[in-house]
Parts: structure tokens; C-alpha cells; sequence
């Protein structure tokens, strides 16, 4: 068996957020197009379509993470049959499940229609739409298990590589359509294409990297109480990662219509890219916790992400969030920005606590121990969606960014309690090094970030590139510079040796860290 030589924990992370920024440079682009092209009630359409697509992704169980899993922890053992076994298991109960929903929907799709406040469209479109979300799920959906294939075996050059080509395909066949004056329709009409070519694609490349493996529907009882035993846990999460991502567009839609999803929904999109740049890096670890087999590496590992997601929290996360006003009025328009700038702001302050949980939330996975992550999910998904149905009608679309920051608590919650429960409560010291201290320094220069802005003038965009490099920089200096001088396990010395690729610290090869990554 061979998986054509898996690449290191720095590597796929590297790659992993190449994909992600290749994708953030996308959205860049296509968005002020997309929205002067289509109008903002038409793009909060097609904002919705998507978010619609996202709900049905719960009809995936969580399988794809569990078959993600099983397959790193089955070919770490050398075991082919085990990997099968799992695949087919997926497969059938994607086909089953995808054919379902499809039928649900296009018979449903009249009632969900009426639903939506469209005053400038008619409810058949909307139908139409709805009944073209569910094929472009089914694909996505079945494309999934394939690609879980080639992230399990750690090739996240090759995961991103495609995704990153599909993307541009994708997203070039969307700009000559909204430039040759064609509308939503088909617009979704051109993804459902590129989702059924994607599926083909990662169907040839897992049969390529894994010689071997089924890529039929077979069925097997032990492999799906394999699956469902690790995924039942995945699929609560999955419902509420969608309650926390869509719950508020999704009611926006339903008290104030499409276009407040747009001032919504613009926003957040920018600010979930830059969040899954830091999180799809550190889920690239969730393979490697599944075939590890030393508890000391795992907890060092962990506190090295634990900490790099605070420290990207002070570099990215701040001068984002107090920039946003400006790169809103500058990437899209002075008006778009009145209506978004203040929601932006607290999305992009509330996905701080997201960061802060992913890395233990990775391990907690990969040791198949999933039950504490939906726990947490549940309370951030909840919060949100609570928080949304409260605040709307008072706040409006602000309401929707009040909940997401209040649902920060939870994921710092989240964190603490899972850390203590894996480490006891002697840890409270390592968690308050490599955690709170990042935090407090990014409270600190978020505070003085945003006084600066406050008494400088209105930038143009070179200004604000030059201003946003200007206040990265200080915060990667303060919190790698404090992170050195405390010394002890230092994580940013640890990453700047392997960065450099040089091993000048006896110290941690005693601990044994060189075999970390």
C-alpha cells in the first residue's frame, strides 16, 4: 500500500493556507463585481443559495471527518481493508442520503420559496435555485469522501492544488457570465458543472495516491458502526457549525430581506476566509493525532498551535477588525461600508474564540474523543442563534455581529475546561502562558490600534496596506519577542528553528521534538 509519500506537518500547513489565501484573493476580486453586476438584493440571493447548500451539508452526518480519520488511523496500521471498508461504508450512505434530499427538495422547494422576502425577484426563481442547491450538494457531498481520502493520507499539496484549480474555473466562469449580462440562475447553474467535474477529479486522484481502495458503494455493517460511532458526534457539531455560520442570514432573510444578508453575509465572508487560513492549517493536524501514538508530542504540538492561534490572533485578527471600515469603503463602496463596517467589526472580533479552541478541538478529534467539541460547538452555535432572534429586531444586521461576539465566551470556555480535563488543573499555568497571554496582549494593542486609526485621515488603499502591514508588524514583534524572553518551551523559537531549518536547541531534542514535526 502506498500513499506516494505523505508530506510533513509544515508542509501541508504551508499548503493549506496557500489554498485558503488563493481563495481569499478570489473573493477580493469577484465580489465588488459580483455585487455592481447583480445588485445587492440579487448577491444577498445568491449569499442565501449558498447558505442554503451549507444546511444541507448537515445531511452528511459528519462522515466525512470520520472517514478522514479512520483512513489516517487505518493506514497508519498498513491496513487496506480497513480503508475500504470505512470508503464503502461512506459512499453508500452518501448516495442513499444525497438522493433523498434531492427528491425532499424539489418537491419542497414552492413552500421553502415563499419564505424569503424577494421584492424585486419572483418565487419561481427562487424555486429554481433551490432545487439546483440540492444537485450542487449531492456532488460537493460525494466529492467529499474522495477528498477525505487524500487529507488523510496528508497531501495537502495535491487537496489544494485541485481545490485551488476548481476555483479559478469556478470563478472565472462566473465573471464572463455576470459580464455577458446572465443572472443568478445561472450562475449557480455554471457551480453545479464545476462540482460534478471536482467529483470526478478527486475520485481519480484518491485511486491514484492509494492504488487499491474501492470507489464503489459497498455495504458494511461493521464499517458503518465504524463511522457512525465516530460521527454522531461530528454530525452534532456539523448542526451546530451551520446554526453558528447561517442562523443569522437565514433569519435576516426571513425579518428584513436579501439585502440585509448582503451587508451581512459580504463581511463575514472576508472574515471566515481569513479565519479558515489559521484554522485549515491547524486541521491539517488531525491526521497526524489520529496515527500518533506518543501523548507527549500530541500535548506539545498542541501548545505550539495553541499558542500560533493567539499569536495570528494579534497579527491578523485585530488590525483586521479595526480596519475594517476602511477596507469595506475602499473594496466595495462608502455606502456599502455605512451599512456593514460596524457587523464586520464584531464578526471579525468573534471568530477570535473559533481560533483559540480549533488546535485542542484537533486533537480532541484525532484521539476520537469528538463528544467535547460538539459540546462547545453547541454552546457558540446556540448562542448565535439565540442571540440573532433577540438582538434583529432591535440592532438589525449589527444584532447578528453582537451575537457573534458574545459567543466567544463560549470557545474560551470551551478551551479551558478541555484543557484542565486532559491535563488536570496543575496546567493552569501553561494554559494561562501559551493563552491568555496572547490574549491580553491582543486586547492591548487592539485598544491602541484603534486609537491610532481614530486621529489619522481617511486612507486610500496604499495607505491602508502600508498601515495594515504597520500594525501586523508590531504584534508579530510584541508577542514573539515576549513569547522569547519568557523562555521555558518557546513556541515561537521552536517554529522559527524549524521555519529556518535550524536545530540549535539541544533543549528540545531532549524533550524529543524533533520528532514533533
Amino acid at each position: 500500500m502506498t500513499a506516494r509519500q505523505p508530506r510533513s506537518v509544515l508542509s501541508n500547513m504551508r499548503w493549506s493556507v496557500l489554498g485558503t489565501v488563493f481563495n481569499i484573493a478570489i473573493a477580493l476580486v469577484m465580489t465588488p463585481l459580483l455585487i455592481s453586476r447583480l445588485g445587492v438584493d440579487q448577491w444577498g440571493l445568491l449569499l442565501l443559495v449558498w447558505s442554503f447548500t451549507g444546511v444541507l451539508g448537515l445531511a452528511n452526518f459528519g462522515l466525512g471527518e470520520a472517514t478522514m480519520r479512520f483512513v489516517a488511523h487505518y493506514h497508519a496500521d498498513d491496513d487496506l481493508t480497513g480503508i475500504n471498508r470505512v470508503l464503502g461504508a461512506t459512499l453508500t450512505f452518501y448516495v442513499v442520503v444525497c438522493t433523498v434530499i434531492s427528491c425532499f427538495v424539489w418537491v419542497a422547494a414552492p413552500v421553502v420559496a415563499q419564505w424569503v422576502k424577494t421584492p424585486e425577484t419572483g418565487y419561481e426563481q427562487v424555486e429554481a435555485l433551490l432545487r439546483l442547491a440540492a444537485v450542487l450538494f449531492s456532488a460537493s457531498t460525494i466529492a467529499g469522501a474522495f477528498h477525505a481520502i487524500t487529507m488523510a493520507l496528508r497531501r495537502y499539496d495535491i487537496s489544494n492544488g485541485i481545490v485551488m484549480i476548481f476555483g479559478t474555473v469556478r470563478s472565472g466562469g462566473l465573471l464572463l457570465l455576470v459580464l455577458i449580462g446572465l443572472g443568478v440562475l445561472h450562475l449557480v447553474v455554471w457551480e453545479v458543472f464545476v462540482a460534478v467535474a471536482s467529483l470526478v477529479v478527486h475520485l481519480l486522484v484518491a485511486r491514484w495516491l492509494l492504488p487499491g481502495i474501492r470507489w464503489l458503494p459497498t455495504i458494511s455493517l461493521t464499517g458503518m458502526r465504524e463511522i457512525f460511532g465516530y460521527s454522531f458526534f461530528s454530525f452534532m457539531t456539523q448542526i451546530f457549525v451551520i446554526i453558528y455560520r447561517e442562523s443569522g442570514k437565514l433569519i435576516l432573510a426571513n425579518r428584513l430581506g436579501t439585502a440585509s444578508v448582503a451587508y451581512l453575509g459580504t463581511p463575514d465572508s472576508i472574515a471566515n476566509r481569513l479565519h479558515m487560513t489559521v484554522v485549515n492549517a491547524i486541521e491539517t493536524l488531525v491526521p497526524r493525532f489520529a496515527a500518533s501514538r506518543d501523548e507527549e508530542i500530541a500535548k506539545q504540538l498542541l501548545i505550539a498551535s495553541t499558542w500560533s492561534g493567539f499569536a495570528c490572533v494579534v497579527v491578523l485578527y485585530v488590525p483586521f477588525a479595526v480596519l475594517m471600515p476602511d477596507f469595506l469603503r475602499l473594496w466595495i463602496s462608502p455606502e456599502f461600508a455605512r451599512e456593514s463596517s460596524d457587523v464586520g467589526r464584531l464578526i471579525a472580533l468573534g471568530l477570535i474564540g473559533s481560533v483559540a479552541f480549533a488546535p485542542i478541538a484537533t486533537l480532541l478529534r484525532g484521539m476520537g474523543k469528538p463528544g467535547f467539541v460538539t459540546a462547545v460547538m453547541a454552546a457558540a452555535g446556540l448562542v448565535v442563534l439565540v442571540g440573532s432572534v433577540l438582538l434583529i429586531p432591535s440592532y438589525g444586521v449589527v444584532g447578528v455581529g453582537l451575537a457573534y461576539f458574545l459567543a466567544t465566551l463560549a470557545w474560551l470556555v470551551g478551551l479551558c475546561a478541555c484543557w484542565i480535563y486532559l491535563y488536570g488543573s496543575a496546567s493552569w499555568l501553561e494554559l494561562c502562558r501559551y493563552a491568555g497571554l496572547p490574549l491580553a496582549i491582543a486586547c492591548c494593542l487592539g485598544f491602541a490600534q484603534a486609537g491610532l486609526r481614530h486621529w489619522l485621515p481617511e486612507p486610500g488603499w496604499i495607505e491602508f496596506l502600508l498601515l495594515g502591514a504597520a500594525f501586523s508588524g508590531a504584534g508579530a514583534v510584541v508577542v514573539v519577542t515576549i513569547d522569547l524572553l519568557l523562555g521555558d518551551m518557546s513556541p515561537a523559537r521552536l517554529i522559527l528553528t524549524r521555519v529556518i531549518g535550524q536545530d540549535r536547541l539541544a533543549v528540545l531534542r531532549e524533550r524529543g521534538l524533533g520528532r514533533l514535526l
